[in-house]
């Protein structure tokens, strides 16, 4: 069960690569001030590396083995007379 996490995760990066390539090129692009566009390239990429990193360290911190147990079954009303 943690390798489907771990690849739907995995999945989740490249998608958050995609769309920061995506937004780099277009902010490189069609900027009409460069020196404009050089402060927005820095201020989305050390954003992008600032939310990424908290992100995987969340993600990291998160106990997989264990996640989809609701405990169900350990109640109370389960007790055998």
């Amino acid at each position: 069960m943690t390798q489907v996490f771990v690849l739907f995760y995995l999945l989740f990066l490249l998608g958050v690569f995609i769309a920061g390539t995506f937004i780099i090129y277009h902010i490189l692009k069609y900027s009409i001030n460069k020196s404009a566009s050089t402060l927005m390239l820095i201020i989305f990429i050390s954003g992008l590396i600032i939310l990424v990193l908290i992100n995987f360290f969340a993600f990291s911190s998160v106990d997989l083995e264990n996640v989809l147990d609701f405990g169900l079954g350990t109640g109370s009303f389960n007790q055998s007379f």
